[in-house]
């Protein structure tokens, strides 16, 4: 398994089960789907179509720069900021963006240790609570325990995920590891096994 600085789950170089491929996969398709319906509702609320979807464009090359940090083995915590940094410029943009704090959420989990990725979490929160403020003017519950539970649950997704992962490449090691050892007695049973220098040095004709 990865650890943390290593973006978006390990990779399937050292994930022989392909959990963390479909993981990623499932990870990208979400993304993608947020992605559209902030485009659509930012666009039929009012949003200049050109500026949501070139800051939304921005944004997707970013984030199609994780892998690439993932496969070269470098710290994926840069990556993420910027990532967040995007993100911010979309909420400006349009306050429907925010429904890829989402996505942020699940990232951060994963690129992340707890801490850091809890505090980074955090202001994102602060910043889908504070959007419908500075869009409407009033203060709602919903703005607030809503994105506080979607925080929570992403979390605790990723971690999971990653437990899953981490689960997944133990029992493939030990299941290797039973079957290398369920050959090797079979091979010094086997016939020869023996050499020929100790068959030689056993039979006196051959001195």
């Amino acid at each position: 398994m990865a650890g943390p600085g290593s973006v978006a789950l390990v990779s399937s170089t050292s994930d022989p089960t392909g959990t963390s491929r479909w993981l990623r996969l499932g990870q990208h398709a979400l993304l993608a789907v947020l992605a559209v319906v902030c485009a659509v509702r930012a666009i039929a609320d009012g949003t200049h179509p050109a500026a949501e979807l070139a800051a939304l464009a921005l944004f997707a090359g970013w984030y199609a720069l994780g892998p690439r940090v993932a496969r070269a083995g470098r710290d994926g915590t840069g990556w993420l900021v910027g990532l967040v940094l995007l993100w911010g410029l979309l909420v400006v943009v349009s306050p429907e963006n925010v429904w890829l704090a989402f996505s942020l959420w699940l990232l951060a989990g994963h690129v992340l240790p707890l801490l850091p990725a809890v505090l980074t979490s955090l202001a994102v929160l602060v910043v889908v609570a504070l959007e419908p403020v500075r869009h409407s003017g009033e203060v709602s519950y919903a703005a607030i325990i809503g994105p506080c539970i979607g925080m929570v649950v992403a979390l605790g997704v990723a971690r999971a995920q990653q437990a899953l992962v981490r689960d997944g490449i133990e029992r493939q090691r030990l299941a290797l590891r039973r079957a290398g050892g369920e050959r090797r007695p079979h091979r010094r049973a086997g016939p020869g096994a023996a050499g020929p220098g100790r068959d030689e040095r056993a039979d006196p004709s051959l001195a």
